[in-house]
């Protein structure tokens, strides 16, 4: 599962999403996009543990196979960081206690 999370004052919710995501798959990572405070976090749902230099060189070869014009492979090196310790901070998010009542559409 991909998600792509703000982690700011903007989004007081930022250490529950990633603490849920940890607490519901068995991999987590999550990459930094440069100047902004969007966070990509994907989570893996078997013990599959990537390496950063294994990420790196699937990157670099779809970069290559799809010619892509800008350097995934660098991007991947440079803003990878696999979450591999609990986050102390934040709750698990559920929607226990809510009801059908509760959920609305903006129309």
């Amino acid at each position: 599962v991909v998600g792509n999370v703000w982690e700011s004052a903007a989004n007081p919710l930022f250490d529950a999403m990633v603490r849920t995501y940890q607490v519901s798959f068995h991999g987590l990572s999550l990459f930094e996009v440069p100047s902004s405070t969007n966070r990509i976090l994907v989570g893996l749902e078997g013990p599959l543990r990537l390496t950063r230099e294994a990420l790196v060189a699937q990157a670099r070869r779809v970069e290559r196979e799809r010619g892509l014009p800008f350097r995934l492979g660098n991007m991947v090196a440079q803003r990878y960081r696999p979450l591999t310790r609990r986050l102390g901070r934040g709750r698990v998010l559920t929607d226990a206690g809510l009801g059908h009542d509760d959920l609305s559409l903006d129309e």
